[in-house]
């Protein structure tokens, strides 16, 4: 009779067992469908997720949070200006200094301005000459010109005005011989 009650129990035993592996089996799948899901949410672009949500995050943040954000900065800057004027007695201890170094203090607000300066005045920038290839036919093959001197007479011959504001000693007069030298520009001497 034992032999029946084992039987019966390890029959029992084996229906839950199989009844709690069919369970965790189906759940276990389930939550690997899940992970499997969120890993390829979690991979996407923001664009790629959701366009048309992106797309609205995206015109709100250039055409309503940039330009808050930029009058707060502002709103900032000129209160922390105001209160650098307060703090100096209203102008009458005042050194202009002060306006420099606050400007030039936070780097955020120095790169600003430097982009800005950059992009309004240094735009274009004087030609450059290059004389290397002018021939000086007739000269002293003892007389070399370096080549400052040479890019010197190529300003003046190319160019619509030049000065020799070179200093002392730096061969100016070779400079202005070979200028006279060259037939391609009628130049005059001013002393």
């Amino acid at each position: 009779m034992e032999w029946l009650i084992d039987g019966i129990t390890d029959w029992i035993k084996q229906i839950f067992i199989d009844a709690i592996m069919a369970s965790f089996s189906t759940m276990f799948a389930e939550v690997n469908h899940q992970v499997q899901d969120i890993a390829i949410q979690v991979g996407a672009t923001p664009a790629g997720w959701n366009a048309g949500i992106f797309a609205m995050i995206r015109t709100l943040s250039e055409t309503v949070v940039l330009p808050i954000a930029g009058m707060i900065l502002t709103f900032v800057l000129c209160y922390e200006l105001i209160q650098l004027v307060i703090e100096k007695n209203n102008l009458s201890d005042f050194d202009t200094f002060n306006i420099f170094k606050w400007i030039f203090r936070d780097p955020v607000r120095r790169q600003a301005l430097v982009q800005q300066y950059n992009e309004r005045f240094n735009s274009t920038r004087p030609r450059e000459y290059d004389g290397a290839h002018i021939e000086f036919a007739g000269a002293s093959p003892e007389i070399s010109l370096k080549p400052h001197q040479r890019n010197a007479i190529a300003r003046i011959i190319y160019g619509s005005n030049s000065l020799l504001a070179h200093e002392i000693g730096a061969e100016k007069s070779r400079q202005k011989v070979g200028d006279k030298q060259e037939p391609q520009k009628k130049t005059e001497i001013c002393i």
